[in-house]
């Protein structure tokens, strides 16, 4: 069965395509070899607590990300606390590596 795969342009829409946490995880490792995506819809694709970790890791170190929709799916609901901290640490590694600003 084919997935339903839309890419247009720097967005990958994977919506409904029914992954689950196993295939969700080898979808993530090819995308973080994609230096231009920066938008990614993972909706509806029957996702569970198994693939947080991954998708947190996702989240964190891909460079030019910066949208995942993930509604639909079957998360706990400490869920949202463990993305916002991987998007937390990435945010603090960016801010580092920028250095400090201008000084006055």
């Amino acid at each position: 069965r084919e997935l339903p795969r839309r890419l247009s342009g720097r967005r990958l829409d994977l919506a409904g395509a029914h992954l689950g946490d196993r295939g969700v995880i080898a979808v993530l490792v090819a995308l973080a070899r994609d230096p231009l995506l920066e938008h990614v819809s993972l909706a509806g694709c029957a996702l569970h607590r198994a693939s947080l970790g991954a998708l947190g890791a996702f989240a964190e170190g891909h460079p030019a990300l910066q949208s995942m929709d993930l509604d639909g799916n079957l998360f706990p609901p400490e869920a949202a606390h463990r993305l916002s901290t991987a998007l937390s640490a990435r945010a603090a590694v960016a801010a580092a590596a920028a250095g400090p600003g201008p000084v006055p």
